[in-house]
């Protein structure tokens, strides 16, 4: 049975918000966009969340491009949820 990309998008996603999230809050990167995204942040008034959601959707595109429509739309869905959820987990975090 092969999985729905949807589902994995979203699973995947929720999973690397709450550890993107973590490492985000303790100021720490996993690399790779990550970096860029924090150098905006650092530079502007903009939250982690959406500085990555910025650096991502180049790349978002250009895969979904190449593998399809279905995996654009599944790609796209998993990154709002990556994005929103980091910033989600930071500021769930930062209350305590």
């Amino acid at each position: 049975m092969i999985a729905s990309p949807v589902l994995s998008a979203l699973t995947g996603a929720s999973v690397i918000a709450v550890a993107s999230g973590i490492m985000f809050y303790i100021d720490s990167s996993s690399g790779g966009t990550d970096i860029i995204a924090l150098i905006v942040q650092k530079f502007s008034s903009i939250r982690i969340g959406r500085a990555l959601l910025v650096t991502d959707i180049l790349i978002v595109l250009i895969g979904g491009l190449l593998s399809g429509f279905p995996i654009l739309c599944a790609s796209f869905l998993g990154l709002l949820v990556k994005t929103f959820g980091i910033d989600f987990v930071i500021a769930r975090i930062s209350r305590r």
